[in-house]
């Protein structure tokens, strides 16, 4: 059987080369009437409010790609500061280290000066509490000079401020310290207003008091304690403390006088040792050997 189906209008090429000519013709003459105008008008109505919202995305993005760089350049500017201020920080905490470390030299140095029957090494505490033997629970400190310095056991040690302790032991680059407040030491003392002399000893806690005063004693509670010639083994008129106190000593009638130390010990981060010194009143030297009175 034959296939009786013609092809439609549009179903060729023919066709629709056909209709392209019609509508060219059309758009022709109306363009020629004056028609096409009107028409250009309903397109370019219609198209408008599409153009203008392009637009405005348009700028918006833009605007928004612009503050994503600014954005960008300020982290990276702050980034920049931050760095900047972290090197700053470093080089004021180096430069703060260094002006105290010259106000330091610069007490030593007046110090110094204001005492000429002394001579001393000036030394770094670089270490606390324990001593050498890790058995050996002293109160003490390590210190960053030894016999490369000319120390040696029994030297007195001291601040601007006043008395630290004496040296215990001695290396060839390092010494260790025992404090007054150790319970092994004992020093020879006067207070300077009643005139009144006794040992100051080291007590538990890390306290100190003066022993060997007697009620008949005219002691008076804020007077300073500062280390006394006898036994020849310190100067005298290194401050040790101040008199807060006094007490009956437990069991007895003899009096004990609570001291508060002048050198704030846990703060200490340099010190002097005297290796050499007059013994102000006689003319005698001393700081050289083993001459301390550190209880036993």
């Amino acid at each position: 059987m034959r296939d009786t189906t013609r092809p439609g209008i549009f179903g060729d090429l023919g066709g629709r080369l056909l209709i392209l000519v019609l509508v060219s013709l059309l758009l022709f003459a109306m363009q020629r009437s004056g028609q096409f105008q009107g028409i250009r008008a309903v397109l370019a109505r219609v198209a408008s409010p599409v153009q203008w919202r392009m637009m405005v995305e348009t700028n918006r993005f833009a605007d928004s790609l612009g503050e994503a760089r600014r954005n960008r350049a300020a982290l990276a500017e702050a980034g920049t500061l931050a760095a900047a201020n972290e090197i700053l920080s470093a080089e004021n905490a180096v430069l703060r280290e260094a002006l105290a470390e010259n106000e330091r030299l610069r007490e030593q140095l007046a110090y110094g000066t204001a005492n000429p029957r002394f001579t001393f090494q000036g030394a770094h505490v670089i270490g606390r509490g324990l001593g050498f033997d890790p058995q050996d629970l002293q109160e003490s400190l390590v210190i960053d000079a030894g016999r490369n310095r000319g120390l040696a056991v029994g030297m007195p040690v001291i601040t601007p401020v006043g008395l630290v302790g004496r040296v215990s032991a001695v290396t060839d680059r390092t010494a260790r310290v025992l404090l007054l407040l150790d319970q092994r030491s004992s020093v020879s003392a006067l207070l300077q207003n009643s005139r009144v002399s006794g040992q100051i000893e080291g007590v538990a806690g890390g306290g100190l008091e003066m022993v060997f005063i007697t009620a008949a004693d005219p002691i008076i509670p804020g007077e300073l304690a500062v280390t006394s010639r006898l036994g020849g083994t310190l100067p005298q008129g290194i401050p040790i403390g101040v008199v807060q106190e006094l007490v009956l000593a437990s069991g007895t009638s003899a009096l004990r006088a609570v001291i508060e130390p002048v050198v704030d010990f846990q703060r200490l981060e340099s010190v002097m040792v005297l290796t050499d010194f007059e013994l102000e009143g006689n003319g005698a030297n001393g700081g050289s050997g083993d001459n301390g009175s550190d209880r036993p």
